[in-house]
């Protein structure tokens, strides 16, 4: 009796090991991930900048950016980048003194692909810019000034590095333009 309560007991614990092994070497082949928290300063950190004239980005008069942002981010060890941010930005023109408090709330993750462009991922609310030649939020290619949103939903780009543009981009949501706001 004593016997078979052991062989049952041993086979019990074998079909138990048998199990958990497998998972244990998942688990240890997913990518690990490191905190960082410099990149973005602790919770209610805050700071301004200056988005000067430009012919070529945003809207085409000075603005004053003062940004009051918390959050976190990770880097995994298979290159992914992951951020999750609070923003408030009190965007005003430098012009007229009209002011918009964009409220900034997203999850991010930024994909280094193969050929080194960058795969971009934001659910949630953001402000973006685009440049002269960047491919913006209707599909095309954004004109001479440039342009600047104040985006809602799930935005989907890819950066090129070598060609400092956004060389596609896709939008699940709203995109309001910032320039009709603050102009």
């Amino acid at each position: 009796m004593r016997s078979r309560t052991v062989m049952a007991a041993a086979a019990a614990l074998c079909l138990m090991l048998a199990a958990v092994l497998p998972l244990t070497s998942a688990v240890a082949a997913q990518p690990t991930r490191d905190p960082i928290r410099s990149g973005i300063g602790e919770r209610g950190e805050g700071f301004s900048f200056i988005f000067p004239e430009s012919k070529t980005v945003g809207c085409g008069f000075a603005e004053l950016a003062e940004v009051r942002v918390g959050g976190i981010d990770w880097e995994f060890s298979d290159g992914r980048l992951v951020s999750v941010n609070v923003a408030d930005i009190q965007i005003t023109n430098l012009d007229t003194g009209t002011s918009y408090l964009q409220k900034s709330r997203y999850h991010s993750t930024t994909t280094i692909l193969p050929d080194g462009k960058e795969l971009v991922e934001i659910d949630g609310r953001f402000w973006v810019a685009f440049v002269e030649g960047d491919v913006g939020p209707d599909g095309q290619v954004v004109g001479p000034g440039g342009a600047e949103y104040f985006v809602s939903g799930r935005q989907t780009f890819v950066y090129d590095p070598k060609r400092d543009a956004i060389t596609s981009y896709s939008l699940t949501g709203e995109a309001t333009d910032a320039c009709e706001i603050l102009g």
